[in-house]
């Protein structure tokens, strides 16, 4: 006797001596009516087919389904449609799923709403495949229910109506259908239907990730490592990362290496997490990617490899990763793992720009305002320092502060400046803070407030020096503070001793002005000291010095300080130059730096300029007085440097 026919007898032997008994209790009823044989054909094909018979089992199947068996029909539909035991025939799956959807069958019209769905063996009907799925979503199939809540969240097949569709997921969920309750978990969170409800989330997240679903565990651990919708628990989150990573869920192996890395949950491993982070990276996903290339780049639990980092960034970057893409530019500007490329570098960067990334952002800004790879574009550059600073670069921040700041700026709005200073300087900038108090000392961009300047730069002092010019300065003339000279010098000598040649001659000035006779000598050797630097104003007191006493020092000393660009020497000398006979070139000259002063706000100098330009000819004043704005706009520039 063969498997089958030995199946068959036991069942039909199971079917006699079952009815024997109950006939034997039942005397003097009606005896029960005979179960359909084809019953007992679906049972034996089950067995067959779980023991890999698929064409004894299909034969079995055929005959119970020509039979009218809902369940053979079914089963026979399954077998055409996978092929099992039979070609695959999707017209014939499709006949058969139709023949048991029409019995009643959920699990059959579940098939067959599916196959509507997809066009699998029937013209595609999305209305069809939603009534179907309804029919059987309403006999309690989980998995009809929920693809139903699927369409109608999506309105696929039937008018969209968020409310049905959470209502079928509850009804799968409840059934213990994972995917469902995973759904379900999302929909809590994103608080789909008005509030988020974390807890509810946590709740059926714990349900699917209980069942074995890989994107429920790496979900769940995602709530535990942050304490979203539960108490805190790194440990427990790390089993789970664990579980779904062990699943290959590529977002799981991911996390779970990050864990490992940072010895969230689980003891510090860098070894294992390259392991986790390896899988991760097969698996495509561009974060794990991008992490691996920074271990090969510094050569962290591997050895250093920078053309494989290179690689891992180029995956990264090419499936739209902005870090990666930023990365991957960084390599081409640097020549890390590949040939130094800046047009390949600033192309990377605006790929990672235009995606909001603040780094590479202010990046871009800079290869546009210094030419690395693109053309030198002002426009562009001062619109990526825009986006840059919006989106919470500090540097950037504090850079279209700066030229908010700059009189000469195009961009010039003292407000604006004030505002992005403000934000830079609450963003850690000690620079900010000092640039913010020289505006509020001068009244740019709003009232002036000199208290507030002077905390600002008392808060900065200790990591940016210049600031110690500026308490200097406030100190000197009692500005914001009671006048304290003592204070003043203290501060101007620290920026001194810092290498600030300003504060040098800042320092020799209050002593030449306000110090003992016998300050002298040194405060003299402090200006000796800065004008070797070239510093303006040290120069220009020298020049003061030697007047009347040295004609020839005082001239080549008011020349230094007015290339340096000091405003009162540019006076001075121009006046100087216009003495006794004058050329033309010198009269130009003296013109230009007339102008240059003008622009400072020397008021003489304006007038001088003013009367010169009468006696020139107008072509060669606006060159003249483009010339001069030039030289104004870079010194200016410099002073927010």
């Amino acid at each position: 006797m063969n498997s089958r026919s030995r199946i068959l007898s036991i069942w039909r032997s199971c079917v006699v001596a079952v009815g024997f008994v109950l006939g034997g209790a039942m005397v003097g009823q009606s005896p029960p009516a005979e179960r359909p044989e084809w019953e007992a054909w679906v049972a034996e094909g089950v067995v067959l087919f779980q023991q890999g018979s698929f064409e004894d089992a299909f034969q079995l199947f055929k005959k119970a389904a020509e039979k009218g068996s809902a369940e053979g029909q079914s089963r026979l539909g399954y077998c055409y449609s996978n092929g099992k035991g039979i070609g695959v025939d999707d017209t014939k799956a499709t006949e058969w799923y139709r023949k048991a959807a029409e019995q009643g069958l959920a699990k059959a019209q579940h098939n067959l709403g599916l196959r509507y769905a997809t066009g699998r063996g029937v013209v595609p009907d999305p209305a069809a495949a939603t009534s179907w799925l309804e029919k059987s979503a309403q006999q309690g199939y989980p998995a009809a229910a929920h693809e139903l809540a699927h369409r109608y969240e999506h309105g696929l097949g039937v008018a969209a109506n968020l409310a049905s569709a959470k209502r079928w997921l509850e009804v799968a969920a409840g059934k213990g259908w994972g995917e469902a309750q995973a759904d379900l978990a999302d929909w809590y969170m994103l608080g789909k239907l008005g509030s988020r409800d974390d807890l509810a989330a946590v709740h059926w997240l714990r349900a699917a990730a209980t069942q074995g679903l890989a994107r429920a565990q790496n979900n769940l651990g995602v709530s535990l490592l942050s304490g979203r919708g539960t108490l805190r628990d790194p440990v427990e989150a790390c089993r789970w990362f664990r579980a779904a990573a062990l699943q290959d869920h590529p977002e799981g192996a991911n996390n779970f290496a990050a864990c490992l890395i940072e010895g969230r949950g689980v003891e510090k491993d860098l070894g294992e997490a390259v392991a986790w982070l390896e899988k991760a990276a097969k698996l495509g996903v561009a974060a794990a990617q991008s992490k691996l290339a920074l271990f090969y780049l510094e050569g962290l639990a591997v050895e250093k490899d920078p053309r494989k980092a290179f690689e891992l960034y180029r995956r990264a970057a090419e499936q739209g990763f902005a870090k990666a893409q930023h990365n991957l530019g960084t390599c081409y500007f640097q020549g890390l793992g590949v040939d130094r490329n800046l047009a390949e570098a600033a192309r990377w960067f605006e790929k990672a720009a235009e995606q909001g990334d603040a780094d590479s952002q202010l990046t871009l800004a800079v290869c546009y305002e210094k030419g690395h790879g693109v053309e030198i574009d002002s426009e562009r550059s001062w619109h990526w320092y825009l986006k840059a600073a919006e989106a919470g670069s500090n540097p950037a921040q504090l850079h279209v502060g700066k030229v908010r700041a700059r009189k000469s700026s195009k961009y010039y709005d003292p407000a604006a400046a004030r505002m992005w200073l403000d934000r830079a300087r609450q963003g850690g900038s000690a620079a900010a803070g000092a640039f913010l108090a020289r505006l509020l000392l001068a009244g740019e961009g709003g009232s002036t407030d000199a208290e507030t300047a002077v905390k600002r730069l008392e808060e900065c002092a200790a990591e940016f020096p210049p600031a110690l010019i500026w308490l200097g300065h406030c100190w000197a003339n009692g500005t914001g503070v009671i006048r304290d000279l003592e204070k003043a010098k203290a501060r101007y000598r620290q920026a001194a001793e810092a290498g600030y040649p300003r504060a040098q001659a800042r320092l020799a000035a209050l002593l030449l002005k306000e110090g003992a006779p016998s300050d002298r000598a040194y405060a003299l050797e402090l200006l000796e000291a800065a004008a070797v630097l070239d510093e303006p104003e040290a120069l220009r007191q020298l020049a003061l010095e030697a007047e009347g006493k040295d004609p020839a020092k005082h001239r080549e000393l008011l020349i230094r300080a007015s290339e340096a660009g000091d405003v009162e020497a540019s006076f001075r000398w121009a006046k100087l130059a216009l003495r006794g006979n004058v050329s033309n070139s010198q009269r130009e000259d003296a013109l230009e730096k007339f102008e240059y002063a003008a622009l400072g706000g020397h008021l003489q100098a304006a007038e001088q300029a003013r009367s010169l330009k009468r006696r020139m000819q107008a072509d060669t004043v606006a060159e003249i007085a483009a010339r001069a704005r030039r030289k104004w706009e870079a010194i200016e520039a410099s002073e927010w440097d």
